[in-house]
């Protein structure tokens, strides 16, 4: 099947895949949520449009093993509810270097 720049949903017209040079975008409901491209550097954009959407990758045992709040600019590792802008539910394991520094520049 060939198209000329996108594949619509019958019935509801602001849901449809976008083929561009190179480039795919998934929007529904009018809001870019996917982008896809290849070029110098190959990029996988998932929302596109800056909409407050949420992401979720689930595993085997975790619903939110990683989740992005779109409305907070915050993600959760093991945590649908994240409460900072790395919020870790459970176990962390750091190999190598671990810098921290204070948000008013002091020191520790």
């Amino acid at each position: 099947i060939y198209v000329a720049d996108n594949i619509r949903h019958k019935g509801d017209g602001d849901t449809y895949i976008e083929f561009t040079g190179d480039q795919i975008r998934l929007i529904a409901g009018g809001k870019p949520l996917i982008h896809a491209e290849e070029g110098t550097v190959d990029t996988v954009i998932i929302n596109d449009g800056s909409n407050d959407l949420d992401f979720r990758v689930e595993g085997q045992n975790d619903n939110s093993l990683i989740f992005s709040d779109g409305s907070t600019d915050m993600v959760g590792i093991g945590s649908s509810a994240p409460t900072a802008k790395l919020d870790v539910e459970g176990s962390t394991n750091i190999s190598g270097t671990l810098t921290a520094g204070l948000i008013d520049g002091g020191s520790f």
